[in-house]
């Protein structure tokens, strides 16, 4: 296990046992956690004392229910310490977890591909168990536009790709354009104001002074009939469609059969020469925070150097 990924657990499990902690409080039950072990998929947290005396007396499928929706998993049970669940002896209880499974974590793909390229980032995984890379500078993927109906995974991959560029590169290399649409809901790429590589653009406010800056469109039908940027974005990335019709208008092939596309990120990724079926990566909010957290110390670690941040002691 390399520092980066103990690192990344430790965060995770850090996060997960202060939100187990919160959900038992709002159940009036106590119970600090004190440690653990992971086997995976499971993830096991023991606690200083039983968090309840009967089980009996409590409803432990809402609990478990409680647990599952406050840390995003699919699975959350008590177990005894041999790993068996008694309804009639509390004994030495953890709480397991089933972690999500995640098709192509994009924190895990970064790690094992540490040869960053100037300009380039991993967008998912092929059929082949390999890595698509996104060169930002290439003529055919200098313009990106990425498509798809709801539940296509655009927006898990805008957002992935995001972090991907802001964990790589610094501010002064990549920039990242958040246009503001003047929709009252907040737009769900509203997380990658987080980082220091994103501006914010109003309506009508002009990008002209970013040209060389990175621009990211998400377009779901049917309002794609008004996007003529569509014709101009060498590099498009589209999800599940509805029907054939849009399929052919997103993808420019006739039979692209992008309407059988999966959800949930799988997409085809189309420019001159190219036309692959990947798994997009992505984040899930745990790795989302690692990322925030290191980045922030990153920023520390450079300002210290260039001698505007005087570390506290």
């Amino acid at each position: 296990m390399t520092d980066l990924t103990r690192l990344r657990w430790q965060h995770r499990l850090k996060l997960q046992s202060s939100q187990i902690e919160a959900t038992l409080r709002r159940w009036d039950l106590p119970g600090r956690i004190i440690g653990g072990h992971i086997h995976h998929p499971w993830t096991c947290f023991t606690f200083d004392k039983p968090p309840f005396p009967i089980l009996g007396q409590l409803d432990t499928d809402a609990l478990c229910h409680d647990l599952q929706q406050a840390l995003g998993v699919p699975v959350a049970q008590w177990r005894q310490q041999d790993g068996h669940f008694d309804a009639l002896s509390v004994g030495c209880l953890t709480l397991a977890i089933q972690q999500p499974v995640i098709p192509a974590p994009l924190l895990t793909m970064m790690i094992d591909y540490p040869e960053h390229i100037l300009h380039e980032t991993v967008l998912g995984c092929t059929e082949r168990q390999t890595n698509l890379t996104w060169r930002l500078t290439h003529p055919h993927s200098s313009h990106v536009i990425a498509t798809g109906s709801p539940g296509a995974g655009t927006t898990d991959l805008l957002l992935s790709q995001g972090m991907a560029l802001a964990w790589t590169h610094t501010p002064q290399q990549v920039r990242l354009l958040l246009l503001d649409g003047g929709e009252e809901t907040p737009s769900p790429l509203t997380p990658l104001l987080d980082l220091l590589h994103t501006l914010k653009l109003a309506q009508g406010e002009t990008a002209v002074r970013w040209l060389h800056t990175l621009l990211l469109a998400s377009v779901r039908p049917p309002a794609f009939a008004c996007w003529p940027v569509l014709a101009h974005a060498p590099l498009r990335l589209v999800g599940c469609v509805s029907d054939t019709v849009t399929a052919a208008y997103l993808t420019g092939q006739p039979h692209s059969q992008a309407e059988q596309l999966l959800g949930g990120g799988d997409f085809l990724a189309i420019a001159p020469g190219l036309f692959t079926h990947f798994q997009a990566a992505s984040l899930d909010r745990y790795d989302w925070s690692f990322c925030l957290q290191e980045l922030g110390q990153e920023l520390e670690r450079e300002l210290e150097l260039e001698g505007r941040l005087r570390p506290m002691y």
